[in-house]
């Protein structure tokens, strides 16, 4: 065998084929590639999640801000409207709230099986959008 062909082992002696070590080399390179990969659609995916999470809460507190402001004002129209006392007007806002609490905790379970149908087909679009590509892809 030529040196070109060969390489020794220095641990036993033994004669390893230089192929065989750059078979090797190229396997390891080619799952260090799918592993950066894998990592690089991983942090993409999870800044997505982590932007829709944001913005989900950022409308959650205008809403919320909203619905304060919105409550306060009818509560005065009520007042002014009907010659009220000032809590009463509140008062009106109030039951309002109450009524819908208690109509929604009435519907609750169809309102989870709504809220859980939402998420199950975000997560089911996030999982579609996250598949392994072949590295030609990136290349």
């Amino acid at each position: 065998m030529t040196e070109e062909n060969s390489a020794t082992n220095s641990t036993n002696g033994s004669v390893e084929p230089k192929g065989s070590q750059n078979i090797l080399n190229h396997v390891t390179k080619l799952i260090e590639a799918y592993l950066q990969i894998f990592r690089l659609e991983l942090q993409m995916t999870l800044s997505d999640v982590l932007t829709m999470i944001a913005v989900v809460v950022i409308i959650g507190l205008f809403a919320t801000m909203v619905a304060i402001f919105i409550s306060i004002g009818m509560a005065f129209l009520f007042n002014h409207l009907f010659d009220l006392p000032t809590f009463a007007g509140f008062l009106f806002v109030a039951l309002f709230y109450t009524i819908l609490l208690l109509v929604i905790f009435k519907l609750k379970k169809r309102f989870r099986n709504r809220l859980l149908g939402l998420m199950d087909a975000t997560f089911e679009s996030i999982s579609d959008n996250f598949e392994m590509k072949e590295p030609e892809e990136y290349l």
